[in-house]
């Protein structure tokens, strides 16, 4: 028989702020951000937590590169399913992480609650990415946004049931701002 290792993860990033997300838990210490994003042109992530803005806190967790160092500090250390990530890069630039396989017969889930939350998309089958509707149909939203840092293309819109939207799938390593009517269980 013929052992065929599996393929890490690669989460592409552009020159700016990108909206990005991982598909699964890594496997070990690889979403420690100074592991995977050691030497690369990455010098903060941040992330909004819907609960924390809730419960009266700073909602925006943050990590810096100290550019003498070369290690990131702050509230994020490391990058975990569920979240979406703000990674601002300052050249493009690929990450890569290998995914632990699922080990788990219950779903994955998200917590939400109403107004905006930062979500990935997350697979536990391994898809490489699904219809915007079916993937958040455990919630109820009525839009969330991606954004790509390419000049001239910024924020991009998706509204439930819309067949005209060009971009209606979620995709692996995007991450999406949505807004949710009412509090609840992402369970994709």
């Amino acid at each position: 028989f013929k052992v065929v290792a599996k393929s890490k993860f690669s989460l592409s990033m552009k020159p700016g702020v990108n909206l990005v997300s991982i598909p699964g838990a890594p496997v070990g210490d690889g979403g420690n951000l100074n592991v995977l994003l050691k030497d690369l042109p990455v010098t903060s992530v941040v992330s909004y937590s819907r609960a924390l803005d809730l419960a009266g806190s700073d909602p925006w967790l943050t990590s810096t590169k100290d550019a003498e160092t070369g290690l990131f500090t702050g509230d994020i250390s490391t990058l975990v399913p569920g979240p979406a990530y703000f990674i601002t890069a300052t050249a493009s630039t690929t990450a890569k992480l290998l995914i632990e396989l699922p080990s788990m017969t219950l779903p994955p889930t998200i917590a939400v609650s109403q107004g905006f939350n930062a979500v990935g998309f997350w697979s536990i089958a391994g898809e490489a990415n699904a219809d915007i509707d079916d993937y958040l149909n455990s919630i109820k939203w009525t839009v969330a946004y991606t954004f790509d840092p390419t000049p001239g293309i910024g924020w991009s819109v998706i509204r439930p049931d819309n067949p005209a939207a060009v971009d209606t799938q979620a995709a692996q390593g995007k991450g999406y701002l949505v807004f949710v009517t009412a509090d609840g269980t992402l369970t994709p």
